[in-house]
């Protein structure tokens, strides 16, 4: 998973780069595109954003006087993913997160550590993500135990079998331990699980013999706006890497483990269900890149004399935001980018409306 600002990137760019593409075009001597460039799922492509937007036009500006088709494929793909990042990280600029870092479970102050003698469960937290476009990330795991001992913690979800992932981790006698965690999501809906229960632990059988987890006398269990975290244990099936999902129960013990979590407003889905929202956006951003290429290459050749001497026109066209005297004002590309950003942020970050209450 690669996470950014509400939206899980690596689902994300698969489909967003797949709305526009490239034209093949018919001059003799022009590049050969590949499949993935030539795909263009919305209908309108790159070249329909502006006149000055063509093939020949971004390879003659290109600083590769030498580069093949292959490698040229290649720049054409990553440039799309760029522009498809840039366009995300425009509209969705607002922070998305709802809860901030912090622990499930605290320590009191003058709370003493209490062994707790495992019985062969299953033991850990159940997280309940709220339904809806929302998702938690767990940042840390933090142990506790009276000895050494080296076993897996595991993330299982409710109607899932066999664990999402698990993790090996170590523990120091008596000492709390802290192990990072590299983007471990938690949403509702993703590629691999519907619903939002979670269940993050340990098998009680895979500890040494002597080794017991730590409790908290007294302790202060944080709450969340998005998740919900409570202490379970099953009837564990160690054999299986299972454990029973019917029935755990939920008690008030730590079983050694706590967790640090944040949660945030996840976008992800529906921004794959709705892809098309960004396409002329899309375009007239690759759009602007062009033009901008053009106008600043280092290149010597036909198409960079030709831009030379249509310099200020492809100014105008890409800065032009107010009417010129005794002309017909046809927004820039810059302020067509402006005004489309604002339209979907306003599309999707709707204003709550005012509602006035009238008195009987």
């Amino acid at each position: 998973m690669s996470l950014t600002n509400g939206f899980d990137e690596a689902r994300i760019l698969p489909v967003l780069t797949q709305r526009k593409g490239w034209r093949q075009p018919a001059t003799a001597g022009s590049p050969v595109l590949d499949a993935a460039n030539l795909a263009c799922k919305s209908g309108k492509y790159f070249q329909d954003h502006h006149p000055a937007v063509s093939i020949d036009t971004v390879k003659n500006t290109q600083a590769d006087k030498e580069i093949t088709d292959v490698q040229f494929n290649a720049l054409l793909t990553a440039l799309n993913k760029s522009v498809c990042m840039e366009v995300l990280a425009a509209v969705f600029c607002k922070p998305m997160v709802a809860d901030h870092p912090r622990m499930t479970v605290v320590k009191d102050a003058h709370a003493q550590l209490v062994p707790n003698t495992g019985t062969g469960k299953f033991a850990g937290l159940r997280l309940r993500v709220a339904d809806g476009d929302f998702a938690a990330q767990l940042h840390n795991l933090v142990l506790l135990f009276d000895g050494a001992a080296t076993f897996n913690i595991y993330l299982f979800h409710e109607l899932v079998k066999a664990p999402l992932w698990s993790k090996q981790v170590t523990t120091v006698a008596n000492t709390q331990t802290i192990v990072a965690q590299d983007e471990k999501i938690l949403c509702a809906a993703d590629t691999a699980t519907r619903g939002g229960t979670f269940y993050l632990g340990y098998f009680q059988e895979d500890l040494p013999a002597g080794v017991h987890a730590l409790e908290y006398s007294s302790a202060c269990r944080h709450s969340y706006g998005l998740v919900g975290a409570e202490g379970i244990e099953a009837i564990a099936d160690h054999a299986a890497t299972d454990f029973d999902r019917n029935a755990p129960a939920c008690t008030t013990l730590n079983y050694g483990l706590a967790a640090e979590i944040s949660t945030y407003h996840d976008y992800t889905n529906a921004i794959i269900s709705r892809a098309a929202d960004f396409d002329e956006l899309i375009g007239n951003m690759m759009a602007r890149r062009i033009i901008e290429q053009t106008m600043y290459t280092t290149r010597s050749n036909a198409t960079q004399r030709m831009a030379q001497e249509n310099n200020q026109m492809l100014y105008t066209d890409l800065n032009q935001d107010a009417p010129a005297d005794a002309s017909p004002y046809t927004p820039g590309i810059k302020a067509a980018i402006r005004a489309e950003i604002k339209r979907l942020q306003e599309t999707w970050y709707p204003k709550t409306p005012i509602i006035i209450a009238t008195p009987c």
